[in-house]
């Protein structure tokens, strides 16, 4: 049988020429389309600021903002996505669950099974930090920020996935603050065929929560992706050796 070809392709969010947002952008809860940039929450003009979930995703490195709502505490975070297509938010997800899990599910399964980087601003921690979560939002690998910095402000994040290795590492930089070391955290993930399926959807979600509430904004995204293709099947005596690949980029 004939050999995949090699795909790959690229998305530039901050590039409007680069995508149709009708059609490689799908919006869900209160995810919106707002002037240049994406609020992954409520908007906080004149919308309800208690309980907002959303998700944004897309088939085909980012920058994002937290900003306070007046002078109440920050809450809860923005995560970064891999789920199966099409991706689903599940009911019930503000608050702590970032949009990723229903409050009474602490535990994803299924076609609901994820991968995630998340940033999170829970108050009740008293601190902030960026982590890898798989199919629930206990973060074994974790890096706090700074004790005297929130994640209020712009941030810088690039998050890279190695085929080969099988490490996922994400860093997270300050867009206001040049002399603030980046914070790294990595993760192997063993087998990501048991973790995701050959179809996925990679995207935003954020929450905020009824004690807790923050505005999360996406302001810019590019995304690139590259599939190896199989290795060639052995040589016989009844052909030469070679192997012939097909590249098709695929803009979106």
């Amino acid at each position: 049988s004939p050999q995949p070809p090699v795909f790959s392709f690229s998305f530039d969010f901050s590039n409007a020429s680069s995508y149709d947002p009708k059609r490689d952008l799908y919006f869900e809860g209160n995810a919106f389309p707002n002037r240049g940039w994406v609020d992954l929450t409520c908007d906080g003009t004149g919308e309800d600021l208690v309980n907002c979930a959303g998700r944004m995703s897309f088939i085909t490195n980012f920058t994002f903002s937290i900003d306070q709502v007046d002078d109440e505490d920050l809450g809860e975070g923005i995560a970064f996505f891999l789920s199966s297509y099409p991706s689903k938010m599940p009911p019930e997800s503000y608050g702590e669950n970032l949009g990723l899990l229903n409050s009474n599910d602490p535990v994803a399964y299924g076609s609901e099974q994820f991968v995630a980087v998340e940033f999170t601003s829970n108050h009740d921690l008293n601190y902030s930090y960026i982590g890898i979560n798989i199919n629930s939002l206990s973060s074994f690998n974790t890096t706090r920020l700074p004790s005297n910095q929130s994640l209020i402000g712009t941030w810088i994040a690039t998050i890279k996935f190695n085929n080969i290795t099988s490490v996922l590492v994400a860093s997270l930089r300050s867009f206001d603050n040049a002399t603030m070391e980046p914070l790294v955290v990595s993760r192997e993930l063993q087998d990501i065929k048991t973790l995701l399926p050959q179809e996925v959807a990679v995207g935003f979600s954020a929450s905020i929560g009824y004690t807790y509430r923050e505005l999360n904004k996406i302001l810019a995204w590019s995304f690139n992706s590259t599939l190896a293709p199989p290795p060639p099947p052995p040589p016989t005596p009844h052909n030469k050796k070679g192997m012939s690949t097909a590249r098709t980029p695929c803009s979106g």
